[in-house]
């Protein structure tokens, strides 16, 4: 038994940073092959646009943390955006802005990556919050199986790679959750500071936080 632990604990890493490598190549594909879905437009753009201007008038029907990570990469771009005198920005128009932001030849191919590729670090951080958390109940089989499972998750095939506040949200969430069961399971107030650090993260990721609590 404790040649086998020793093995197992020896060869895990090396099958946990397989699945990292096989769900990064995965998403990376998707990515660079899937068109634009409606949504990514929306979420970019309303990033970017209050990163630059200070103004959250598009859809403010969500926080701003995990657009602005994903809007992040665009500040390199050169020329103002957007322009606050155009109709669409008066009246708050996302998808109107969002298509001028991204219907640019070739210019918007590499914003949506850009975006994207930051979406695949949510999905490599959340598959890593999975592994930590399943081998904290259920020891190292349990971990590579979770790991395994979510890596080849349909959903998290079809959305990890999207620009959208989806599977931010889901990482939140299991942080959120992991660090109140160590704060339930010994108190203490470096505990307690993080999971108010985690609570006040996912309340700026998506209003539907309070289905948490």
């Amino acid at each position: 038994r404790a040649a086998g632990g020793c093995g197992m604990t020896a060869v895990a890493p090396w099958i946990a940073a397989l699945l990292l490598v096989c769900a990064a190549g995965l998403a990376w594909s998707a990515a660079t092959t899937d068109s634009v879905t409606v949504d990514e437009p929306a979420h970019v753009v309303a990033g970017y646009a209050s990163l630059v201007t200070g103004d959250f008038r598009l859809s403010p029907d969500h926080p701003p943390l995990a657009r602005w990570l994903l809007a992040l990469p665009l500040l390199e771009q050169s020329g103002p955006w957007p322009a606050v005198e155009t109709e669409a920005w008066q009246r708050g128009d996302i998808f109107a802005l969002g298509r001028d932001f991204f219907e640019t030849p070739n210019e918007g191919e590499q914003r949506i990556l850009k975006s994207r590729a930051v979406a695949i670090c949510f999905l490599l951080a959340l598959l890593s919050a999975v592994a930590w958390i399943a081998r904290e109940f259920h020891g190292l089989p349990g971990a590579l199986l979770a790991t395994t499972l979510v890596a080849f998750d349909p959903g998290f095939l079809a959305h990890g790679h999207l620009a959208t506040i989806d599977v931010p949200f889901s990482l939140a969430i299991i942080s959120v959750l992991a660090c109140a069961h160590r704060w339930l399971e010994r108190p203490t107030p470096g505990r307690l500071a993080l999971l108010a650090l985690g609570f006040a993260t996912l309340t700026l990721v998506k209003l539907s936080w309070v289905l948490v609590v």
